[in-house]
């Protein structure tokens, strides 16, 4: 109980302290230090929405780009249009890859942080989430200036 307390102490204060800090930043400097937290978090963080979206979008690569193949998989519930846009991706950071990039992609979370290479990986799958995140950016500062 003791431990637990003090967590909640120190978050209290992390939480002030961050709050306090944001609240002196311009808008510039706040997206910055967005923008560099997304950087940090990025590697080290996954969802298994990642890896399945990106499964389907191999099946696109090793087949065809005009293939039905995909919805065989119960986890393809997207419009083809967002494989498409994966499937081009991966193409582009195959330079990037490693080998055993789609067995990873199709490994069970839990054993996908065995790879030596998870950390890149979940990196650069990434990027295009970023990109749109960017737009939408763009899309809100046009919006309230």
């Amino acid at each position: 109980m003791k431990l637990f307390g003090k967590l909640i102490i120190m978050i209290r204060f992390i939480k002030y302290k961050l709050v306090g800090l944001v609240s002196r930043l311009s808008i510039r400097q706040a997206i910055i230090l967005g923008f560099l937290i997304r950087f940090v978090i990025m590697p080290i963080t996954g969802h298994w929405d990642l890896t399945s979206l990106n499964v389907v979008a191999s099946t696109l690569i090793k087949e065809s780009f005009l293939s039905k193949g995909i919805y065989n998989y119960d986890i393809a519930i997207y419009p083809p249009f967002t494989y498409w846009l994966l499937a081009l991706w991966q193409i582009i950071i195959r330079p990037f890859v490693a080998a055993d990039f789609y067995s990873w992609l199709k490994v069970d979370e839990l054993y996908s942080f065995y790879n030596p290479h998870v950390f890149r990986y979940f990196f650069l799958l990434k990027i295009p989430h970023l990109l749109f995140d960017v737009g939408i950016l763009v899309l809100l500062v046009k919006f309230f200036s």
